[in-house]
């Protein structure tokens, strides 16, 4: 089983807006996107990554083509 969770907008900049809640901000001051420099890093690296924050999304993950997956509950 795998749980994921935790608050996207600590993650994510003040000025930065989430596609599905244009309303939720980030709470970040240091203007960093750490999902971003995440899946940045993950791809300089070889490593294949996603970023997922609701239940359709994770459902459609496959395994077999990911290595490592982030995800965000949206609070």
């Amino acid at each position: 089983m795998v749980i994921l969770g935790g608050g996207r907008r600590h993650w994510i900049s003040k000025v930065a807006s989430h596609p599905e809640q244009e309303k939720e901000e980030g709470r970040r001051l240091d203007g960093r996107n750490l999902i971003e420099d995440w899946l940045r890093d993950k791809k300089r690296r070889g490593i294949r990554a996603q970023y997922v924050w609701n239940k359709e999304l994770m459902d459609k993950v496959d395994p077999k083509s990911v290595d490592q997956l982030l995800g965000a509950q949206i609070l």
